[in-house]
């Protein structure tokens, strides 16, 4: 078992959106079961006020979990000086077989979490709130997803024991080690960036067409490309080191914080990219590409920088 002020923090406001999700779950439970448009009486009156209440509480817990979801990552960073062998989150993570699930599904949540958002926003485009069933049923799901990952957070940490050895992220992400991940890195330099400029190009190209449904499907597809690419080529120039290929010490001060910003631009592009493929939105459309554009950006200037002050390239 490990505490500390981080971790009480983490769980604490976690647990409280399971307890406000419980009213927001208890509200879609009875949208889902009554709910009626057409019908005027008293309970269609009242249902629809507390439908408002469920807005709210979803809308609160998606501002709260975008940051919260980067203050685990900066927790799990700062648990890795008091386990033995960690040297950065990803240590950390493997000190539980429950990390790497509950890491994922946070990842997961907070995209749901903001879909959801989206659609009770076209659910009051409409004078006959036409979504209003479907959101609800939505949220039912969703809030058992948050329930699960709340519930693997008070396992994980109770499971950690600061005085066994985990093996650090250069043992993790090593393409000697016997893993999906030593596969991936063995491969030429040539095939992971050749892929990751391919779906770019096709974004961009997708964008001028103004083809919506591939714009949204690339989104989807840029998502583990674009992580994939960081860990396995544009990561080891931003450490100007062939060998260390972690996606979270990007996040460390030693790096100017940068995996902070690329994180984020990452989200965002990705997920406006995929709204692009639900409803009309040239908004939303120029701020994926935008952000994507940022990422896109950040990255590559660090293997031209390199190249440029030492006259030849890190491989």
């Amino acid at each position: 078992m490990l505490l500390s002020p981080d971790i009480i923090a983490n769980l604490l406001v976690d647990t409280l959106f399971v307890v406000y999700g419980a009213i927001a779950f208890w509200v879609s439970l009875q949208v889902v079961l009554q709910w009626d448009f057409s019908r005027s009486d008293e309970r269609q009156y009242r249902i629809a006020k507390r439908i408002y209440l469920v807005s709210t509480i979803t809308k609160y817990i998606l501002f709260f979990k975008i940051p919260l979801l980067l203050f685990f990552i900066y927790t799990l960073d700062h648990l890795a000086e008091i386990i033995n062998g960690a040297m950065c989150a990803v240590g950390v993570i493997d000190a539980s077989p429950y990390g790497i699930y509950l890491i994922l599904l946070k990842i997961l949540n907070v995209y749901l979490f903001a879909f959801w958002i989206v659609l009770n926003d076209e659910d009051y485009r409409h004078k006959d709130l036409p979504y209003t069933r479907l959101k609800s049923l939505f949220f039912l799901v969703l809030y058992l997803l948050l329930v699960v990952e709340v519930v693997l957070e008070y396992l994980y940490f109770f499971d950690i024991d600061p005085n066994s050895l985990v093996d650090c992220c250069g043992a993790i992400f090593s393409s000697s080690a016997k893993s999906w991940i030593s596969l991936f890195l063995s491969l030429p330099n040539f095939y992971i960036y050749t892929t990751f400029y391919t779906v770019v190009v096709g974004l961009i190209v997708s964008y001028l067409l103004k083809v919506r449904a591939l714009y949204a499907i690339l989104s989807a597809l840029f998502i583990p490309i674009a992580i994939l690419a960081l860990i396995g080529y544009f990561g080891t120039y931003i450490y100007e080191l062939p060998t260390h290929h972690c996606p979270f010490c990007l996040m460390q001060g030693d790096y100017g914080y940068v995996g902070y910003f690329l994180y984020t631009f990452l989200f965002v592009a990705t997920f406006y990219g995929m709204l692009v493929g639900l409803r009309q939105d040239q908004r939303g459309w120029r701020v994926s590409l935008l952000f994507m554009i940022l990422y896109v950006t950040v990255v590559s200037y660090y293997p031209l920088h390199y190249f440029i002050v030492n006259g030849k390239w890190l491989y």
